[in-house]
């Protein structure tokens, strides 16, 4: 049996392979091959030989086939043809399509299925609408309806779909169908008691040096809250004058905008910009010399870094979107965008070690619930499910 999954994310192509930022590293494609025979992947791509912080996605019985002039923005209708004529060359050899949303070329592929009555599965891993009314531009912002509608139907409509929420995504965006699952797309290994045990130590001995908090996300899309974070901070700093603290910034994109934000808001001499790092390793050394990891998104899904945090029993702070509040207790976040309340947040938690430790403890027993072995074992029997009900058919 074959597949086709579609999505909007960017692969990057060097020496004959493929690599992915970290969203959809190798081990990703293991829930799709257990259960059918091959893979193809129509995606974005880059030949960018010199990025960094790139993960192996290239495995056997996947064959990629991308797009490298498609950018985004209106690339996607510049390039329409061009796109409509590869899906549907491959749609036409496949058994059933994979779309995760939401995905400007998935919606391209929900089409060309409907019109070729191919069964097609959605994986909703995020909201068309957040993501386009929380980008920042105008001009993006009047596509969030239309986005909406759009994966609105697609999910409607699916043969299968699974989520990465247990009630947001699925309240906003519910299927008719009756093979559903919720489990995150995070990859975190087994929680490790040793991990938190070494990080409440760390947390203990912080009052005898700067604090150290931290973000990850692409440092040049302003839905992810770096705004929100650099003005909270600079009243927290100016409330809080004898505390010291470090902010560490990390993620690849352009680093322009943070940089801007913080040159507004004084922090220059608090801020470090580390740029990409590789998931995995990487970051969880980086999460392990954290005192706080804040997360003040204004769109999300169920954030990997967020989860990610949590199982190295870091303490966190972030914005009520979509389903974090599914991950963290209702005294630790604030409406997006909300400056004032997420600066007194940080002021209780900042001030506190106690209330530290509690959190990274909390953070931690409930991410055992995100173990990738618990959720792939789901995701492979959803997809077992598919499989058996198309071969059924």
């Amino acid at each position: 049996m074959k597949a086709l999954f579609v999505h909007d994310h960017v692969f990057y192509k060097q020496d004959q392979k493929y690599y992915s930022p970290g969203g959809l590293p190798s081990e990703a494609w293991n829930r799709y091959l257990k259960n059918i025979d091959k893979l193809y992947v129509i995606s974005r791509g880059s030949e960018d030989l010199q990025k960094g912080g790139l993960v192996l996605s290239s495995v056997d019985r996947i064959e990629f086939d991308l797009f490298y002039q498609v950018k985004g923005g209106l690339d996607y209708y510049k390039y329409n043809k061009v796109i409509e004529e590869k899906l549907e060359h491959y749609i036409r050899k496949v058994d059933f399509v994979i779309i995760r949303v939401p995905s400007t070329i998935g919606y391209f592929a929900y089409k060309i299925c409907k019109k070729l009555n191919k069964p097609f599965i959605t994986e909703v891993v995020g909201c068309a609408w957040d993501s386009s009314w929380n980008y920042g531009s105008f001009t993006i912002k009047l596509q969030a309806p239309l986005g909406y509608y759009r994966m609105k139907n697609i999910v409607k409509e699916s043969f299968a779909s699974t989520y990465v929420t247990k009630y947001f995504l699925q309240q906003r965006y519910p299927t008719r169908s009756k093979i559903t699952t919720f489990a995150s797309n995070v990859q975190i290994p087994l929680t490790d008691e040793i991990v938190k045990k070494n990080h409440l130590d760390y947390l203990e001995l912080s009052e005898s040096r700067i604090l150290r908090i931290g973000i990850i996300g692409n440092l040049n899309i302003k839905y992810k809250g770096f705004d929100t974070a650099l003005e909270a901070l600079k009243i927290f700093k100016n409330k809080n004058p004898k505390l010291r603290f470090q902010f560490f910034l990390v993620g690849g994109g352009d680093q322009t905008y943070v940089k801007k934000i913080i040159k507004k808001t004084e922090l220059e001499n608090e801020c470090i910009v580390v740029g990409r790092l590789q998931a995995g390793k990487q970051i969880f050394e980086f999460l392990d010399k954290l005192d706080l990891y804040i997360h003040p998104s204004k769109q999300e899904g169920l954030p990997r870094s967020v989860i990610e945090a949590m199982s190295r029993a870091c303490p966190v702070l972030a914005s009520s979107v979509a389903g974090i509040p599914e991950l963290i207790s209702d005294s630790y976040l604030h409406k997006p965008g909300d400056i004032e309340k997420f600066s007194k947040d940080l002021e209780i938690v900042l001030t506190d070690s106690k209330i530290r430790l509690n959190m990274a403890q909390e953070n931690f027993e409930k991410s055992k619930d995100y173990v990738l072995d618990v959720l792939e074992d789901k995701r492979i029997l959803f997809f077992k499910k598919v499989v058996e009900n198309i071969e059924g058919k």
